[in-house]
């Protein structure tokens, strides 16, 4: 067994160390995009009220700026997916029971995948086909347009409430292999000392 996830998996890695490999890698990336999104969010905002004040001045890196933090969104929603389907897999692996899968994460992951499918009205992308996810979306589209705490549908602070209890289930386990194999070291040299 490997130590730590932080330890590239090897020729005789589990699939249950794997999983927990790609586990981490998907829980660190939801908390860096969703951080890099409220960043640029943020940076976003400060630019549209500065150009409220001032409206001869229109600031060119506006658009800029939006695109970043549409495309750090639809990042944060990917690696949410990949997340939720590396803890789907490691469950599987240790024959722990099944983690609830979010439809909703899901739908709006294959929305963005298949965007370029889409029927577009102002800024809002509507589903070419009823079967399309962007039809089973809550709202039947999806708004080009960013802001409110949410990646696209979905709450930002429910997807980093996830990664970060997936990283503390992982450092949870990292801290109780490490206190198990000081326990057996130290059970081992008590024993060799006795023998002496």
């Amino acid at each position: 067994m490997r130590l730590h996830s932080d330890e590239p998996p090897d020729d005789e890695s589990t699939g249950a160390e794997h999983a927990l490999f790609f586990s981490q890698i998907w829980a660190e990336a939801v908390l860096r995009h969703a951080a890099r999104s409220n960043q640029i969010g943020r940076d976003h905002h400060e630019r549209l009220r500065a150009e409220d004040h001032d409206l001869s001045w229109t600031d060119p890196e506006l658009p800029r700026v939006f695109r970043d933090w549409w495309a750090e969104q639809h990042e944060l929603v990917w690696a949410s997916y990949q997340l939720e389907r590396w803890q789907a897999r490691l469950a599987t692996e240790r024959g722990e029971a099944s983690i609830e899968q979010d439809d909703q994460l899901k739908l709006l992951r294959n929305a963005l995948e298949h965007l370029d499918e889409a029927r577009f009205e102002g800024s809002a992308a509507y589903p070419a086909k009823p079967s399309d996810s962007l039809a089973k979306l809550p709202t039947g589209s999806l708004h080009v347009a960013l802001g409110g705490g949410t990646a696209f549908t979905i709450d930002i602070e429910r997807l980093v409430d996830r990664a970060r209890s997936a990283l503390t289930r992982i450092e949870r386990e990292h801290t109780a292999e490490l206190d198990r194999r000081e326990q057996a070291a130290a059970e081992w040299y008590l024993e060799s000392q006795w023998r002496g």
